[in-house]
């Protein structure tokens, strides 16, 4: 969802013969309150994707620690630029720039939520059977104190507001 893309059965690393194969993914992710969890990207980032059958939660973890008291950032970037990802990072990939932009900007009408920054750390998911919800504890460095923590059962009962 970032410049390196949300880009999963999207064709840009294989072809894809079936155009509605990645909605249809994204529904069923969706219909079951999935909450996709990525690691070892170069950024922290929590986003909402609304499908037709409810909202998608993907949390991308920064796990390329810099040491051990690494300060967090006074804001985090809540603005999805679609297309904007890929002229942050223009030596990224410039063979797939042409696809990236497409892919993210389609998907940006999609995200009613999002949030992201550069946080190494590490994250702690949490699940309360007594109440019913999935927090996300995420961690800068190697902190013994959460830089954030997410209720991400609330953020899959985002509706879209575009």
């Amino acid at each position: 969802m970032t410049d390196r893309c949300w880009h999963l059965l999207s064709g840009l690393r294989r072809r894809v013969d079936d155009p509605e194969l990645r909605n249809r993914f994204l529904n069923l992710l969706a219909k079951h309150n999935a909450i996709v969890l990525c690691a070892h990207l170069h950024r922290y980032a929590v986003a909402c994707r609304v499908t037709d059958s409810g909202t998608v939660v993907q949390v991308m973890v920064n796990s390329v620690n810099r040491g051990f008291n690494i300060m967090p950032p006074a804001t985090l970037q809540t603005l999805y630029k679609g297309s904007g990802f890929v002229d942050d990072n223009p030596d990224f990939q410039p063979a797939t720039q042409n696809a990236r932009r497409r892919i993210l900007d389609n998907e940006k009408k999609f995200v009613n939520y999002f949030q992201s920054g550069d946080v190494p750390g590490y994250a702690l998911i949490t699940i309360r059977e007594k109440d019913n919800t999935v927090n996300l504890s995420y961690y800068n460095g190697f902190s013994v104190t959460p830089y954030q923590i997410i209720n991400l059962t609330d953020l899959q009962k985002l509706k879209d507001d575009n």
